[in-house]
């Protein structure tokens, strides 16, 4: 009989919440859009995408997690690649583009409950620099998110770039080695053509940042999943990058496809799921 009468209480819940619009992902839609700073946003088949501010950020920032979300599991944190922003949406760099960078259906794609956060930024990723210079501004920043989101901030994240958001992924990793920002939380690092460190002698030069972040992910048993495209070439710098790392933290592949397109074709649905 109890058993009978929690299964009845489940599926009333169930049926409440799908009929009345008190899920878990539209109430959080709901806060996005209110308040002092609302956002806009769309649904995209299965995906919610809110676009706004965020304290810290000097430029909109895109939130994605799926409608029938129940409870988000991670905070996944993704920075895209130069943008010559004066060009816009016709730019062939433009990160948001819908043949290579839906984020919505590359969410959609994945089995993640992850809540996905990216922030926009101009030119050679200025406005990354600029807003993230500092431990206590990534900091600042990570905070407003989770405010904004009403999320716990010991909830595990990732981190991912795609092309040059490598230098703002160094910087992260710098303050990881300075003990300036707290990396246990890292839980899988991405690199999506995201590695312009030097060789030198073998070695990287230029990304000890980077090397640190790594490192971190490691220690926290993570998966360092990377993806390089063959024209761009990163093979030779990204084994220097993991040299030394547990083979079974990393996921590491060379693709045949365009710099672009290497979020759609490189596995970034899977890399959710981590």
């Amino acid at each position: 009989m109890a058993k009978a009468f929690t299964k009845y209480c489940k599926l009333n819940l169930y049926t409440f919440e799908k009929t009345s619009g008190n899920s878990y992902a539209t109430r959080l839609k709901t806060k996005l859009e209110s308040g002092p700073s609302p956002m806009t946003c769309t649904q995209k088949s299965n995906v919610y995408e809110c676009r706004g501010v965020v304290t810290g950020s000097s430029e909109p920032v895109r939130i994605y997690f799926k409608s029938d979300m129940k409870n988000p599991t991670s905070l996944s944190v993704h920075f895209h690649g130069h943008y010559s922003d004066s060009e816009g949406t016709k730019a062939g760099s433009y990160p948001f583009s819908a043949a290579n960078g839906n984020y919505a259906q590359m969410l959609e794609q994945s089995k993640s409950q992850a809540i996905l956060i990216v922030p926009e930024s101009k030119g050679k990723v200025l406005t990354y620099k600029k807003d993230f210079a500092t431990a206590a501004q990534w900091s600042k920043w990570i905070q407003g998110v989770e405010s904004r989101l009403g999320l716990d901030p010991k909830l595990p994240m990732t981190l991912s770039g795609h092309s040059g958001a490598d230098a703002i992924l160094n910087s992260i990793g710098s303050f990881c080695a300075a003990h300036t920002w707290d990396c246990s939380r890292v839980k899988s690092l991405g690199l999506f053509d995201a590695n312009y460190g030097e060789l030198r002698n073998g070695g990287l030069v230029g990304r000890d940042g980077l090397k640190s972040l790594v490192s971190s992910t490691e220690r926290n048993q993570g998966t360092i999943f990377i993806r390089d495209t063959e024209d761009v070439g990163l093979t030779n710098a990204n084994k220097a990058l993991v040299a030394g790392v547990n083979s079974s933290r990393l996921n590491v592949k060379t693709i045949k496809t365009k710099h672009m397109a290497i979020m759609k074709d490189g596995d970034f649905s899977t890399f959710l799921d981590l």
